[in-house]
């Protein structure tokens, strides 16, 4: 089951970034899941026969988004990179849920509407109303998590984590399998480089639902976070598998961070296959087309032209190239 995003929570390919110290800036979610984050929204239908006056939204909830680079940080000479933490600050929206459900639904009219008005303020960027809204809606029914989850998104977007965590924190006291705040709550001690905490909650994802590929991939985002690649491989494998079968558009983004876990171990032709199927908007970041020259170069038998391809194309987008990696081009 997948937490609510709003995928262009599919894409989350927004903020989030991994360095390689040895060849790569720092790195963007795809489409991220996940934000550096993931983010799902919720709404909830009437509790009475009358429709709502707002068009139901699934609730929110975030996930670590594919890294992405930054040009200005320096790429290390030697060809394997090691991930180094980093994050960026604040990921894209996710594509729809493909599935949204309420997990503390409310008997109380007006908190529905005040939840759902929430919503539509939230997406339209009015962020300091939506939390109105969202506090209203716990105000009329205290037990009501579902606005919890979402008010906490909104202090994300604001970059008020300590916020954020405290309502996710609540929100879990009232449904401890309610996986929307875990998830939420894991991403922003991913934020926090609180990365112990992180690894917890998405454990706890994973044993909510092993099925749910949300918990194996943000398993994997902290591994690589903290330059464990090989211990990110068989959360991001898992992940994928379970992406495919879903026929999920986020197994482009589980494909990219499977690649830069090969990268970083320098299995060149593994990283090339799996980056080459990353997801298409990260094909024009200077990352990507840094990391897959760099596996062009360094495979065997290499592809120097394929290498200069790339290498030429990451550094239009800002990458710098360092010298040993020019030298190895042009030998």
């Amino acid at each position: 089951m997948r937490p609510f995003y709003f995928k262009p929570i599919s894409s989350l390919l927004l903020f989030t970034g991994i360095l390689l110290a040895c060849s790569l800036p720092s790195f963007l979610p795809g489409q991220a899941k996940p934000t550096p984050t993931r983010t799902a929204t919720l709404t909830q239908p009437s509790a009475t026969p009358i429709p709502p006056t707002a068009t139901p939204v699934p609730p929110t909830a975030t996930r670590p988004p594919s890294p992405v680079p930054s040009p200005t940080n320096r790429i290390s000479p030697t060809p394997p990179p090691s991930p180094i933490s980093r994050i960026s600050p604040m990921p894209p929206p996710s594509p729809q849920a493909e599935s949204a459900r309420i997990y503390c639904p409310t008997q109380n009219e007006q908190a529905r509407q005040a939840f759902n008005t929430g919503n539509t303020l939230s997406q339209q960027g009015k962020l300091d109303d939506a939390k109105a809204a969202y506090l209203k809606a716990i105000e009329l029914d205290p037990n009501y998590c579902d606005a919890m989850d979402n008010l906490g998104r909104v202090y994300r977007r604001q970059n008020d984590l300590e916020q954020a965590i405290a309502w996710y924190k609540k929100s879990i006291g009232l449904n401890a399998v309610n996986p929307v705040a875990h998830q939420n709550l894991a991403v922003a001690y991913l934020l926090q480089k609180k990365y112990a905490e992180a690894i917890g909650e998405y454990q706890t994802l994973v044993r909510l639902d092993p099925n749910d590929p949300e918990g194996h991939y943000g398993l994997g985002m902290v591994y690589l976070q903290q330059n464990r690649p090989q211990e990110a491989l068989p959360p991001l494998l898992r992940a994928e598998e379970l992406y495919v079968a879903r026929g999920s558009a986020y197994v482009g983004d589980a494909r990219y961070q499977i690649g830069i876990a090969y990268y970083a171990l320098k299995e060149w032709s593994k990283a090339r296959d799996y980056l080459e199927q990353a997801s298409p908007a990260m094909k024009d970041t200077a990352n990507w087309n840094y990391a897959l020259g760099v596996c062009y170069l360094y495979q065997s038998p290499r592809n120097v032209e394929q290498a200069r391809k790339y290498l030429n194309r990451a550094k239009e987008l800002g990458a710098q190239i360092p010298d040993a990696v020019l030298q190895e081009l042009n030998r």
